[in-house]
């Protein structure tokens, strides 16, 4: 935090109005000025005034500060008074359980990248993508946070690697689109990534804009088993139809990755006990590193952008659904053990941009499917 930011903080004392502090906690949690949530909210519970709200912000905001033991004293003081959600237990609960999490890390990407490579090298020459993805020599994996950016020293990278292959997700980080020139080699390829409803409008037309300059080898397609007769039935033939004959490959190695992904649960919206399903990033990234393990050793894999801070986990759409506390310690273990490299920076004084705001700062006034179908309560 700023030490302007001190100055301008008021001092909080008895005489204060409680909305007026909680709208203050609310600014400070969208300016992450995470000492100053902390103070509201420490004000709040004084006053028997906080909220199930109030002390969510509070505990994620002692967790960005380091402040873990102090976190669980007042989450174990305070959680059943304020009824939080067992949504936000779930996640929190296991967030703090993270170093027992860390143990199996290792165990767990060593048993994916044998079994997962085992399969692309049985399948290598019957995908329609596995030949052609183990030919590349470096694959860079760009996230989707909005306040991702390179350094000249990261472009000049970037432009002289050998056989790049420049990975998007879902949406493809419309913000950097415009600047791809600047990072781009002449031998780049770029792919996507991507659950079906999250790459397209609700025309069934690509969010993501490929790159005119260079070879765009398709959408690798994530269709879950609840959609798949929504997908093959009319989605399929309409993103080919709308996308000028686009390549859509459903990801075969889906379920493999889904059953690898170490088991755990939690309490939805509705009461109900869910299995956790992998984010796309780490689909990804499992594909990629078993391609590596069994048909390129030499592949480099890039990480741009993905950093899983705790507020994203705490914060991000699919909270529960995905088990970003592991994936956090999976990432961590691949930067420390060198098996995954990193690139850009993120700026930490701004907020992350959600999906919607994201395409329309980008200047995209395109809905997601996604949104679309839940809107009209078909998913």
């Amino acid at each position: 935090m700023k030490m302007s930011d001190l100055r301008h903080f008021p001092t909080l004392d008895d005489s204060m109005n409680v909305e007026a502090v909680i709208s203050l906690m609310r600014h400070q949690v969208s300016c992450q000025c995470h000492l100053d949530v902390v103070r509201c909210g420490r004000w709040l519970r004084k006053q028997s005034a906080a909220s199930a709200q109030t002390l969510q912000w509070e505990l994620i905001s002692l967790l960005e500060l380091g402040r873990e033991q102090k976190a669980a004293r007042i989450y174990r003081r305070w959680a059943d008074r304020l009824s939080l959600a067992p949504s936000f237990r779930s996640i929190f609960e296991r967030f703090l359980a993270r170093d027992v999490l860390a143990q199996s890390v290792e165990s767990t990407l060593d048993r994916g990248r044998q079994i997962l490579g085992a399969d692309c090298v049985r399948r290598r020459y019957q995908s329609n993508y596995l030949d052609a993805l183990s030919g590349f020599s470096n694959v860079i994996l760009i996230s989707n946070n909005s306040t991702l950016s390179f350094s000249e020293h990261d472009k000049n990278a970037m432009r002289e690697m050998e056989k790049p292959l420049f990975v998007y997700f879902n949406i493809g980080n419309p913000s950097l689109l415009g600047e791809r020139e600047s990072f781009y080699g002449s031998e780049a390829c770029e792919l996507l990534v991507g659950g079906h409803h999250h790459i397209v409008d609700a025309e069934s037309r690509l969010l993501f804009s490929p790159s005119e300059k260079h070879r765009f080898l398709g959408c690798l397609v994530r269709v879950n088993v609840r959609f798949m007769e929504l997908w093959y039935g009319k989605l399929r033939s309409l993103a080919q139809l709308n996308n000028g004959g686009m390549h859509f490959y459903e990801l075969d190695e889906l379920l493999l990755i889904d059953t690898l992904y170490p088991l755990s649960v939690f309490v939805d919206g509705s009461g109900l006990m869910q299995r956790r399903v992998p984010t796309i990033g780490w689909i990804a990234l499992a594909l990629f590193d078993a391609i590596r393990g069994s048909l390129n050793e030499s592949m480099k894999i890039w990480s741009a952008g993905f950093s899983l801070s705790t507020d994203y986990i705490f914060r991000a759409s699919g909270v529960g659904l995905h088990d970003f506390t592991f994936e956090k310690e999976a990432l961590d273990f691949r930067l420390k053990q060198g098996s995954l490299n990193r690139l850009g920076q993120l700026q930490s004084t701004e907020p992350e941009l959600s999906t919607r705001d994201h395409l329309n700062a980008a200047g995209v006034q395109r809905q997601q499917l996604s949104q679309w179908l839940r809107q009209n309560q078909l998913i």
